[in-house]
C-alpha cells in the first residue's frame, strides 16, 4: 500500500496519504502546490468515490530519484497516481493521472 512504501500516515480512503501536510513535500513542491492546488487536487480524488485498491505497480529510478506507479481503483474511475520522491524520503513530483 503506497501509505506504508512511503512511511506516511494514512488518514482516510479519500486522502491516500496524508498529502495536505506540506512536510511531505520538498520545498519547491510546497510552493507550487500549497495551499490551493493541494486543495482542487483533494477535491478531485474525493469526487472518484470511495477507493477501492491501491496497487503498486511499478518502482524505477529516474534521474536518480526513486519513482513509484500505483493504480488507485476508485467506486468511480480507476486511476495511475505516479509519485517521485527526493533522496529525503519527500514527494518531489506528484501525478495522477487517467489509466
Amino acid at each position: 500500500m503506497l501509505c506504508r512504501d512511503l512511511g506516511a500516515p494514512q488518514t482516510s480512503n479519500h486522502d491516500v496519504c496524508a498529502t495536505r501536510d506540506p512536510e511531505w513535500f520538498t520545498p519547491d513542491r510546497r510552493k507550487e502546490l500549497f495551499p490551493d492546488r493541494i486543495k482542487a487536487f483533494g477535491e478531485f480524488v474525493k469526487s472518484l468515490g470511495a477507493l477501492k485498491s491501491l496497487d503498486l505497480v511499478e518502482r524505477k529510478e529516474e534521474d536518480g530519484l526513486p519513482a513509484y506507479t500505483y493504480r488507485a481503483a476508485f467506486s468511480d474511475r480507476t486511476m495511475m497516481l505516479r509519485l517521485r520522491l527526493s533522496p529525503d524520503g519527500k514527494i518531489a513530483g506528484m501525478r495522477l493521472a487517467s489509466e
